[in-house]
């Protein structure tokens, strides 16, 4: 007898998206995040490292946010903006996404892409200051994801939408200390990290101190060794690391590993000590241009009474108690018993989640002026009372346009009159910018 083949039930497999190639794609604008951006089939289709009125080659996906998202295969007809990026890494990297573009026309689509944001709010400033642009060679801070493979350590970053990590000797938009640091890092590396098995490692300079924290699992259990932690103490010792810190997982507690000196931040009179992985802004040359604008606001008003949101680790606090008593107000508990530690006349600072409870009407009469510096996400709940009260000055520092003109047409509805905006871009190469604004009631 022969016997019959077992008909099991089978999973009907999933259709897999096909991948094309379609040529002949007319490039029509820069987006917002610096992809090209194309129609196809009645749907933005988004390509990275193109240039409107650019006609290219490339392979074309849906993507599962919506559209179709585009590698780029040929440039059929090339701008005449187009230039040589000067990063030999650029054209897989993932960090930057300007680098072919001149000069002139990224200045140009960063300034427009900020008008244009702000025209679709219907929140329009008075007057436009004229845009400060940060050098390259300057950020101060990186995060690098590290491997090692058959003992072969590679630091970098990840190509672009992929999880393959690019080793990188030099970043042009690194200081050349973070660059030696990193690279210097690597021989240590091959007695720290686990095989096959990518971790990330941030690195920051504060006025030539270098702090490091390593996120990620490393030996049995995912614990650092003692062998992996003497590494670490040798590279602190021989390269010039202050201290070195690790986490399991991102956004988890950071445990000191290393230390021979804290991290010490001044901002005028103000002297912080700073907590592990404090955050800082990108470079000194980008946070002195911010507070020279704070600055000259402040000389102009002379606010008597500041109350200042989202404080951090007191970058503007110093300079702006040289103008008055400020009340400074974080989420952040380390950062506001630092602030508290600095013992500084005139600053009291207080630990608050400005999300969940923004400071309400009665609570922002008491001051002269609010100075606010939020995160990504804005500060919708704290606009929503401000647009109420009667402080007679607003100066709003946001690193996110989007949120911010959202913010600015509220306070415009609640009768604030938007006098200013000044751009200053110390993301080179990237669609990132700051925005410093003031508002009058």
């Amino acid at each position: 007898m022969c016997k019959l083949k077992s008909m099991s039930k089978r999973k009907p497999q999933k259709k897999k998206t096909p991948s094309f190639i379609e040529d002949n794609i007319r490039i029509l604008e820069i987006g917002a995040r610096g992809d090209g951006i194309a129609e196809y089939k009645d749907e933005k289709l988004f390509i990275p490292r193109t240039i409107q009125n650019e006609t290219v080659k490339a392979r074309i996906r849906p993507r599962k946010s919506g559209g179709y998202g585009g590698e780029l295969l040929d440039i059929e007809e090339k701008s005449p903006h187009r230039v040589q990026p000067p990063c030999p890494y650029y054209e897989k990297c993932g960090g930057c996404s300007l680098q072919h573009i001149s000069d002139e026309v990224y200045r140009e689509w960063k300034e427009a892409k900020v008008r244009d944001i702000l025209g679709r709010a219907n929140a329009m400033p008075a007057e436009w200051r004229e845009t400060i642009f940060i050098p390259p060679q300057t950020r101060r801070r990186a995060t690098f994801a590290a491997f090692m493979h058959k003992g072969k350590v590679s630091v970098g970053y990840h190509q672009s939408r992929t999880h393959q990590i690019i080793d990188i000797e030099n970043c042009l938009v690194l200081t050349p200390h973070l660059n030696d640091i990193a690279r210097n890092l690597r021989p240590y590396l091959k007695d720290i990290l686990p095989e096959n098995r990518p971790v990330s490692i941030s690195l920051q300079d504060v006025g030539g101190q270098v702090e490091m924290v390593l996120t990620g699992r490393f030996g049995r259990g995912g614990e650092l060794d003692y062998p992996a932690r003497q590494a670490l103490a040798d590279a602190a010792q021989d390269i010039g690391i202050a201290r070195i810190g690790w986490r399991f997982k991102e956004f988890g507690e950071i445990e000191p590993v290393f230390q021979k000196g804290n991290l010490i931040k001044r901002s005028e009179g103000l002297v912080v000590t700073l907590p592990y992985n404090a955050f800082l802004q990108p470079s000194e040359e980008g946070e002195a241009a911010l507070i020279k604008c704070l600055t000259s606001i402040m000389e102009t008003e002379k606010p008597q009474k500041i109350i200042e949101l989202f404080a951090g680790n007191g970058t503007f606090t110093g300079p702006l108690l040289k103008y008055g008593s400020v009340q400074a107000f974080e989420s952040d508990k380390q950062a506001v018993q630092r602030l508290q530690a600095a013992g500084m006349d005139g600053l009291t600072a207080e630990t608050r989640d400005l999300f969940e409870e923004p400071l309400s009407v009665s609570e922002l009469q008491k001051s002269g002026c609010v100075v606010l510096d939020p995160p990504r996400a804005g500060a919708k709940e704290q606009c929503a009372e401000l647009a109420q009260s009667k402080v007679p000055l607003i100066v709003y520092i946001s690193c996110n346009p989007a949120t911010f003109a959202r913010d600015a047409k509220a306070l415009i509805e609640g009768g604030y009159k938007f006098k200013s905006l000044q751009i200053i871009d110390q993301f080179v190469w990237s669609a990132h910018l700051e925005i410093v604004s003031i508002f009058k009631k």
